[in-house]
């Protein structure tokens, strides 16, 4: 009943400027997770003209170490990797952005995994295995130091994932077969 009584966000009055944005997320910190994995709040954030203001704002949090800001921007850039084919037209530059997007997103899990969420592990690890993709599909790339650094990611993160203690057994086989294969 009390539900019905609340008023709707006014997201471009929020989206406007990173301080109030960082208000409206992080004031009150033990909203801030609900409020980053709200599907309406998502969504208008993904279809503002000023989402690049709200990035930023989660972004720098992210790199102070806020844990749901950390999530926020592991999720977002595997979004972000997904959707660049819709983006950028030239190869060159889609390679470019992809490889962008997924070199972030192991930073964000590596940071993730210092505050002690081990499971980011895994996330780092498939990221490591598309950036070799990306890379493989550059001439001569196996003398590029980029390209043995996604396979020493491979095979660290795998091997963290499989060490952290985390049960899920089809992960961990996921894990378990990135090492044998690479």
């Amino acid at each position: 009943m009390f539900g019905l009584f609340r008023t709707k966000p006014n997201y471009a009055k929020i989206f406007a400027s990173q301080d109030e944005v960082r208000k409206y997320l992080y004031t009150d910190r033990t909203k801030t997770s609900f409020i980053l994995g709200d599907n309406n709040f998502i969504n208008a954030w993904l279809d503002s003209s000023n989402s690049d203001t709200v990035t930023a704002v989660i972004k720098a949090e992210a790199l102070n170490g806020d844990i749901p800001s950390l999530k926020q921007m592991i999720w977002l850039l595997e979004c972000y990797y997904q959707d660049a084919p819709n983006h950028f037209k030239s190869d060159a530059l889609l390679l470019e952005a992809r490889t962008s997007f997924l070199q972030d997103r192991i930073k964000y899990c590596q940071k993730a995994i210092e505050y002690g969420l081990k499971d980011q592990s895994y996330y780092a690890m498939t990221s490591s295995v598309k950036l070799y993709n990306l890379y493989q599909s550059i001439p001569n790339s196996i003398n590029n130091p980029n390209f043995q650094m996604s396979v020493l990611g491979i095979i660290t993160f795998a091997e963290m994932y499989i060490n952290s203690g985390l049960g899920e057994s089809e992960l961990i086989q996921d894990s378990k077969d990135a090492i044998t294969y690479y």
